[in-house]
């Protein structure tokens, strides 16, 4: 049990806690101060703590999750592999075609551009059939990358 106690606009925290002495029998013993509750609310998040750190299990390698060992499980994972993978590769594709096109709208050369653009809206559709952009992102994106072309010399 922990009271908090409000004395002259000061505060006093105090616990009690059970102890057991040489013949087995408990008592309870009182502590007073902050370094009793500070140490049993470090790790808990209700009271504006952090949770405990992540039991270190030294026989997975980089990012891997705790699973059961079930057909069903480990078939799963293979599968999740596969998809993140594919929806890096997928996304870096986007992020680059959006990048050559900015680079290429920064040197100037319109008809450069004009071509850039076709690919990066081609680009850009695929990501929407694949899931990686909603279709009003990549709307957007379309429509100001376009001004930004029509709009250089």
């Amino acid at each position: 049990m922990a009271g908090v106690i409000v004395v002259n606009a000061s505060l006093i925290l105090t616990s009690i806690r059970l102890r057991f002495d040489a013949n087995g029998r408990g008592c309870y013993h009182r502590t007073a101060g902050w370094s009793s509750l500070v140490a049993r609310w470090a790790h808990n998040p209700k009271v504006g703590g952090s949770n405990p750190p992540p039991a270190t299990n030294f026989h997975k390698q980089g990012n891997e999750a705790d699973m059961a060992n079930h057909f069903s499980a480990l078939k799963r994972a293979r599968q999740t592999e596969r998809r993140t993978a594919r929806n890096r590769a997928n996304a870096s594709r986007l992020r680059g075609t959006l990048r050559e096109l900015r680079e290429t709208i920064e040197k100037g050369d319109k008809s450069v551009a004009e071509k850039v653009y076709r690919t990066t809206v081609s680009v850009l559709d695929k990501a929407i059939q694949k899931g990686t952009l909603h279709e009003n992102t990549a709307s957007r994106y379309k429509s100001r990358l376009g001004k930004r072309v029509i709009a250089m010399k």
